[in-house]
């Protein structure tokens, strides 16, 4: 599935290209909202051709012919729902990945990254008492997507967490930038369990993994101890 989503050709889709990639599911049809525009280009399912002959039926519906003459392809019957064109909705993607991130000591903070649309924060990482680190979303749909969203991260004063759908295609020298600066880059792909959005413990080692890497290690303080004395009270203890 989050596989999948690192692959998708537009930002753009038709409820067909939905079902046809990710089937009817509810979840992943949710990540998407309905746009006022329709795809004027549908393409064809068995793809031997590059599109169709769409014309309005008096039911409403709409009839697209296949207009490639090597082969037959059936005419199809499509509602407007499936021409109309979806967005993907990273704000929905981020809120569901901080709710299935709670037991993860995850709390969700949803906020938009003012001039780096791809990429969204879902919240802060704290894994102990005040320390937090903040965790980020992201997928690179357009061109130079990515580049915008490794360079937030690494312009950032502190220590933080990407989360991308996968980070297969994502070159080793853009992820050894991030480390440098402190920060991780965690594909979704590899944290996913069987028919689940987020294997918890998968993540929790993960998430741990960074917290042990940039944590800085407890000084060694050297202590003598001495006996105090029969009935003493702080109050008449003198420090020179």
């Amino acid at each position: 599935m989050w596989n999948m989503l690192a692959k998708l050709p537009r930002h753009e889709h038709n409820h067909a290209f939905l079902i046809k990639h990710f089937g009817d599911a509810e979840l992943v049809k949710s990540w998407f909202d309905s746009t006022t525009a329709f795809d004027e280009q549908l393409h064809c399912d068995h793809g031997h051709c590059a599109g169709r002959r769409v014309c309005e039926m008096p039911n409403g519906k709409m009839l697209a012919v296949c207009n490639d003459d090597t082969t037959s392809c059936p005419d199809l019957h499509i509602s407007n729902n499936d021409r109309r064109l979806h967005i993907l909705s990273l704000k929905k993607i981020a809120g569901l990945i901080a709710d299935s991130a709670n037991e993860i000591s995850v709390s969700k903070d949803i906020q938009t990254i003012d001039g780096t649309s791809s990429c969204i924060r879902v919240g802060h990482y704290i894994p102990r008492g005040t320390i937090r680190y903040p965790v980020f979303f992201g997928v690179d749909i357009h061109d130079g997507d990515l580049e915008g969203i490794i360079n937030h991260v690494i312009g950032l004063d502190g220590s933080a967490i990407l989360l991308m759908p996968s980070i297969d295609n994502i070159s080793q020298s853009k992820i050894n930038a991030i480390r440098a600066k402190g920060s991780d880059l965690i594909g979704l792909q590899n944290l996913q369990g069987e028919n689940c959005l987020l294997d918890t413990e998968k993540a929790l080692q993960s998430f741990n993994a960074f917290f042990e890497a940039i944590k800085d290690p407890d000084p060694e303080i050297e202590c003598k101890k001495f006996s105090t004395p029969s009935g003493a009270s702080w109050d008449k203890f003198i420090f020179e």
